[in-house]
């Protein structure tokens, strides 16, 4: 609750009243500013590239009231890239032989189907079994009369036992790998996504949710220790896209995980998902899951009429025994490079921006008393994101944004700040004029 409150807190910080700047802070200019912007700013591709140097580390102080000041201590992050291109893309959908592919390579043992919807008759008794293993045992009735309202199928009669899959983009399957034993897999895709899972209601949970409660309630803190390095798990994920032919994304995030079968409350394995991005010559970073603007706390609807949008990105589980997991989200298609090598903001310019918008906010404090904790800004970090285009809501632009990394420390029960345990918020800077932009417009 204390984490939830300071969090609240910092988003008013953010958005809320605060005095009116000298230079506008905006989130996403209106009219035809950015175009204008990326046409006629310098550095066009007929132009000699000049290389950008670009500090290793910022380090300053954003002074506030009370004792809400919050401490720059940054480590500035780029791909070592010499120009700065902003390309047009738009949202595509995935082509049927696109589903066939991916299917074929992580589920080369096809006996029948299903479509996936009730549970059959056996996978009652499964649950019931667990939840009674792991004494749950109110839980465990509720199944069993569930299952005793009305006549559930069995898993004999339930597949179609045909090797050959109703494939769609709009299908939801059950795959039996093995008839003997039951042992199935799952096929999910729709027009923009695409999932395939190796273990039937297979569920992959991160460490930091491990840690605290486990894969389900009274299970407790698990530890995580997969059997691969991260390293031996991204070079399993890459020659998988790879042999795939997918290509042009890189690693945005990687977190030790555990495979875990939500049917017998069982564990399947432990390994690493590994979030990959598409951000062509820019530092590849999953910014989303840490959005500050983009949180169940604040949502700002410019354009009702724009359909919803994310950045695209792959998902990969690894454990031993390979790729087990493999999802697919939002794909794009270029149209083409609008400039070549955009001019950004110099980093004095950026760095006088950033602390102005939260020195503005600090101001809110005056009259307001300590927020909770400490926030400290540790990195500032290169990236593409795409951002709106004006006038068409079906095409995006992919700009350079700067990511400011800042993290929430709280305080324990003795009232000194937690080090060990942070909060990671991330807001976006467009590298081009400096205004706030969020990550999935």
């Amino acid at each position: 609750m204390k984490r939830v409150s300071a969090i609240i807190l910092l988003f008013a910080m953010l958005l809320g009243c605060v005095p009116t700047p000298e230079q506008e802070i905006v989130i996403n200019k209106g009219d035809n500013y950015m175009e204008d912007q990326i046409l006629t700013s310098a550095a066009h591709a007929e132009q000699t590239f000049t290389p950008v140097i670009f500090p290793d580390h910022w380090t300053d102080l954003i002074p506030g009231p009370f004792d809400t000041s919050i401490p720059i201590d940054a480590e500035i992050i780029t791909s070592g890239q010499t120009s700065f291109p902003v390309r047009l893309v738009e949202p595509r959908v995935f082509e049927l032989e696109e589903l066939k592919v991916i299917v074929n390579k992580m589920i080369p043992s096809i006996e029948g189907y299903r479509i996936s919807g009730e549970y059959t008759s056996e996978d009652y008794d499964r649950i019931v079994a667990a939840l009674t293993r792991i004494g749950n045992q109110e839980s465990a009735k509720e199944v069993f009369n569930e299952k005793q309202e009305k006549e559930r199928i069995s898993e004999k009669d339930a597949f179609t036992f045909n090797p050959e899959l109703p494939l769609s983009l709009s299908c939801n399957l059950v795959v039996l790998k093995e008839s003997k034993t039951y042992d199935c897999a799952e096929v999910t895709a729709t027009e923009n996504s695409i999932q395939i899972k190796t273990h039937y209601e297979g569920m992959i949970h991160g460490e930091s949710v491990l840690s605290e409660d486990g894969s389900y309630e009274g299970e407790g803190p698990i530890n995580v220790n997969p059997p691969m390095s991260k390293q031996s798990a991204q070079e399993t994920a890459d020659a998988f896209l790879s042999e795939l032919r997918i290509e042009g994304f890189a690693v945005g995030d990687a977190i030790k995980a555990r495979y875990f079968d939500s049917i017998n409350f069982q564990e399947i394995s432990q390994g690493w998902v590994l979030t990959y991005v598409k951000t062509y010559e820019y530092y590849p970073i999953d910014a989303t899951k840490y959005d500050g603007l983009n949180g169940n706390v604040l949502k700002i609807d410019e354009d009702i009429f724009r359909p919803e949008i994310q950045s695209e990105q792959i998902q990969i589980y690894v454990d031993d025994k390979g790729v087990s997991s493999f999802k697919w989200y939002y794909p794009m298609d270029t149209l083409k490079t609008i400039n070549e090598n955009v001019s950004l903001l110099s980093m004095e310019e950026l760095q006088n921006r950033i602390k102005q918008v939260f020195r503005l906010s600090l101001q809110w404090q005056e009259n307001s008393r300590p927020y909770y904790g400490q926030y400290r800004i540790k990195k500032l970090i290169l990236t593409a994101t795409i951002q709106p285009r004006k006038n068409n809501v079906n095409q995006y632009w992919l700009l350079p944004t700067w990511v400011v990394v800042m993290e929430h420390h709280g305080m324990n029960t003795n009232h000194v700040i937690n080090e060990e345990v942070a909060a990671v918020f991330m807001y976006g800077f467009n590298a081009i004029d400096g205004s706030m932009v969020r990550f999935t417009p």
